[in-house]
């Protein structure tokens, strides 16, 4: 599957550019100006606090965006595209829902002095990712230039990436197979509930799903869309991989995952966009768009895994609602926000308090695997649910827990914006790494890994938990880099 020379080279990232900088900012302003119109157009039935709380948002975003971006190609991978967007679209429609229904996503009625405080709290946690991510920007640190890198570097250790994966996945056959097993196939709701039950109980899953699931299939994927995409793997192989990528897939849609599909193609993007052309607003669009179509998709079909069953429950869904799932005030995916309402409620009540970053010591303690400390606290996510859902975590039920959650709980507002300006720090230091190193198709595969989970999943699982996530998913290419440096010393050449 590889070569010693790669002729695949890195998507340039484009220089600093003035006068280009000064269109984009132009153009951005009119943006800007056309979706404060639009908001007070479209938002004119509700409260004037919803289209303040969008106007503020978009202002934020903006400010960000002109300050740390206009210089340079819009980038669809840089976390500051994935986290504005997905942060707004939560927020947004947790805010739609609530104004309409005056109830939380679980039908409790709320007090009227939570609005407020949530708009203020999302305005808090834009404005600390704003500053996070743009804070070495601020204080005049370079931008970040890909490293050159020689293409036979890049392939040995590609090379050592595929060995890696073969001897992994030969080892791993029994657990990994029925991932690709398309006929054979169990809904999402015939084993969600019961398999949360399950984790619960016995101490190693976690573990073991890590041995046998993380490692070999995080590499096959990857190595499966660099293999689809690049023109120095033979077609035989080609084939091949996408063969067994579609079957992953398709066994992925039936099951109900929609995680497993939104990372799928976000594998292919990644490697298409750092190592062969990067990918542009208009292809941007596209994907984002297929992708907010199948979040809402999967569940409204992902009790059944027949094909007509699944459609069939489809139609029912427009038949009966329209398509009122597919909107941002009705979206079962993006309401996970409405958590952040109970949350102000349950504060305003009594029924918990201000942790004051106690949820941090309990957070990092929940790293250590079960397997060595049984007793370990709750994440923050799941003592959620045990204070305001009680009884839920123990027949497997979970809802989710917004990203602003864990900031709001440890210090009020003010939390909510320091937890967000550590997190859009961290992360902006994370892409500047990868654009260093980003001609090693390892890196690329592995930001993608990550990103998923530090971008895609993080605004309803929380900023800890998303961060131990992702360290999970890093685990496969720690392996490998650990492997090579062993491949090199053994044959007396310097580790690149």
């Amino acid at each position: 599957m590889s070569h010693d020379v790669d002729p695949v080279a890195a998507a340039p990232v484009p220089e600093a550019d003035p006068v280009a900088g000064g269109i984009v900012r132009a153009w951005g302003f009119g943006v800007l100006v056309l979706a404060l119109l639009l908001a007070i157009v479209t938002l004119q039935d509700f409260p004037p606090r919803l289209t303040l709380f969008v106007c503020g948002y978009v202002a934020i975003a903006f400010g960000y965006f002109a300050l740390a971006h206009a210089d340079r190609r819009f980038d669809v991978l840089h976390p500051a595209v994935g986290l504005f967007l997905l942060l707004f679209l939560y927020s947004l429609s947790s805010a739609l829902f609530v104004e309409t229904e005056r109830t939380t996503f679980f039908g409790e009625s709320l007090l009227p002095q939570v609005d407020a405080l949530y708009y203020w709290i999302c305005i808090a946690g834009a404005a600390g990712l704003a500053l996070g991510l743009g804070a070495r920007c601020l204080g005049g640190a370079p931008d970040s230039r890909a490293q050159a890198v020689a293409p036979a570097d890049n392939a040995a250790l590609r090379s050592t990436m595929v060995g890696c994966c073969v001897v992994l996945c030969v080892l791993f056959l029994p657990f990994i197979a029925p991932k690709f097993n398309f006929f054979s196939v169990h809904s999402y709701y015939e084993v969600a509930l019961s398999s949360r039950i399950e984790r619960i109980g016995d101490e190693t899953l976690g573990t073991v799903d890590v041995l046998t699931l993380y490692l070999p299939l995080t590499l096959l994927l990857a190595l499966c869309a660099y293999a689809i995409q690049s023109a120095a793997v033979r077609p035989v192989l080609r084939v091949l991989a996408l063969t067994a990528f579609l079957a992953y897939v398709a066994t992925g849609f039936l099951a109900g995952e929609r995680y497993t599909i939104l990372y799928c193609g976000l594998v292919l993007l990644a490697y298409r966009h750092f190592r062969i052309r990067r990918i542009g607003f208009l292809q941007a669009a596209v994907a984002g768009a297929l992708a907010y179509f199948l979040m809402n998709l999967v569940p409204i079909i992902r009790g059944s895994t027949d094909p007509a069953q699944m459609l069939l429950a489809l139609q029912d869904a427009i038949h009966a609602r329209g398509w009122a799932d597919f909107s941002l005030t009705y979206s079962n995916e993006l309401l996970t926000a409405t958590n952040l309402h109970r949350h102000i409620q349950g504060m305003l009540l009594g029924e918990t308090h201000y942790n004051y970053g106690y949820s941090l010591v309990t957070d990092l303690l929940v790293w250590i695997p079960r397997l060595l400390y049984p007793n370990r606290p709750l994440p923050t996510s799941e003592q959620f649910v045990e204070v305001f859902y009680p009884g839920v975590r123990d027949i497997g039920g979970g809802y989710g827990f917004f990203i602003l959650q864990e900031g709001y709980w440890a210090f009020g507002i003010f939390g909510a914006f320091l937890f967000m300006a550590v997190f859009g720090w961290i992360l902006d230091g994370i892409y500047r790494l990868v654009v260093r190193f980003q001609q090693y198709d390892l890196v690329v595969f592995l930001y993608a890994a990550i990103y998923a989970d530090l971008v895609m999943a993080s605004v309803r699982s929380g900023v800890v938990g998303s961060f131990k996530a992702a360290l999970l998913r890093a685990v496969p290419f720690a392996l490998v880099l650990l492997v090579h440096a062993w491949r090199m010393r053994a044959a007396g050449r310097r580790v690149p």
